[in-house]
């Protein structure tokens, strides 16, 4: 999209007469589903504005299958396109640091801002372990994806569930491997080719190549699924990493021991991290009766051991706000001492250490 953010630079003289220009292209880039109706659209709006002269537009449309996300859905990106307007790297950058932020202030604010966004990780998981989606339908496949999707994914594939109901699906190819085409009775341009085989694990593919870029499955194939009365999904439409258990334990597990003391000393990061736990044991504790007497007598014990340890144990204190406009010069920062007793771990040599 940094080609379409420069438009405005390039086509000053248009933008001047028609402002609409820029949010016509972004749409017609973002939003067009199909090889087809991207280049239909494009050429309406060269044909629209007559820029058939602009060398510069005809250059982006000869590079096309480089930057348009449409010719591109056959690679996974995890759904990361500018249609989700996520936060990039760029963006992650302008928001904590500056170009007067000094090194010392950069290394501390990066590292609390990485403390905070596993805090952020905690809270997802714990909002997903802890309260249940509402379902919008009373279909067994939606209850299916709400046990095993996390809450951030379950939500994305619930509007691609719900949006399937609004599409006519009509069967074109019978035999050993199905065809149907999927489409909307108000937009008969954006019709999109299932293919369906029943005796290969309900394998699938569709044109819009959703699946194979975001890791969820389609609207079109989920309207199949309906047609054909799918009642439960294969687990191989669901992607470990968007499922509940992809950190495989708690989400503390696999990060370094010098991560986790940093992590640790949010309060709410500690509550997040032992309630994470405690719905473990719940979970286990409650299979049966003997069990559950057995878990009682645990967690007593544990608790009294608790109420003893905080006698002598300190709160601790709360982290310094850091200021990134905070003036301090690389010299300045490279003679301080508490940084050259700042202990880092070298990226590129994991177990490494290096001092500054």
């Amino acid at each position: 999209m940094a080609h379409i953010k420069r438009s405005k630079q390039k086509l000053a003289h248009v933008y001047s007469a028609n402002p609409c220009l820029r949010g016509e292209l972004e749409k017609c880039v973002i939003e067009s589903e199909s090889i087809r109706t991207f280049e239909t659209n494009w050429a309406s709006i060269i044909e629209k504005y007559d820029l058939k002269k602009s060398t510069w537009l005809q250059g982006l449309f000869n590079i096309r299958q480089r930057w348009v996300p449409v010719y591109l859905k056959d690679i996974f990106f995890a759904e990361m396109s500018s249609k989700q307007k996520l936060e990039t790297m760029n963006d992650f950058y302008k928001k904590y640091f500056n170009t007067k932020t000094s090194l010392k202030v950069l290394l501390t604010q990066f590292d609390l801002t990485m403390v905070e966004r596993y805090e952020d990780e905690v809270q997802a998981d714990l909002d997903t372990t802890c309260t249940k989606p509402i379902l919008k339908t009373a279909s067994p496949i939606e209850k299916q994806a709400a046990a095993v999707y996390t809450r951030a994914v379950f939500e994305k594939f619930q509007e691609e569930f719900v949006e399937s109901l609004g599409y006519n699906v009509y069967k074109v190819k019978d035999g050993a491997i199905s065809k149907f085409h999927v489409a909307r009775d108000d937009d008969a341009l954006e019709t999109f080719t299932v293919t369906y085989n029943a005796a290969k694990c309900m394998a699938t593919t569709c044109s819009c190549k959703h699946l194979e870029f975001a890791g969820i499955l389609c609207r079109h194939v989920l309207g199949v699924f309906l047609m054909v009365d799918v009642r439960m999904l294969p687990e191989d439409y669901f992607l470990k990493r968007w499922t509940t258990n992809a950190n495989g334990g708690s989400l503390l597990d696999e990060r370094s021991t010098s991560s986790q003391g940093s992590y640790l000393d949010s309060i709410s990061s500690r509550f997040s991290d032992l309630c994470r736990d405690a719905l473990k044991y719940a979970e286990k504790g409650a299979t049966s009766a003997e069990i559950y007497k057995a878990a009682k007598v645990a967690l007593q014990k544990v608790f009294t051991e608790i109420v003893a340890n905080e006698k002598h144990v300190g709160r601790g204190s709360l982290r310094d706000v850091i200021n990134i406009n905070e003036e301090i010069t690389i010299d300045d920062a490279m003679n301080d001492q508490s940084l050259h007793d700042q202990t880092l771990r070298d990226p590129e040599r994991k177990g490494m250490l290096m001092k500054l």
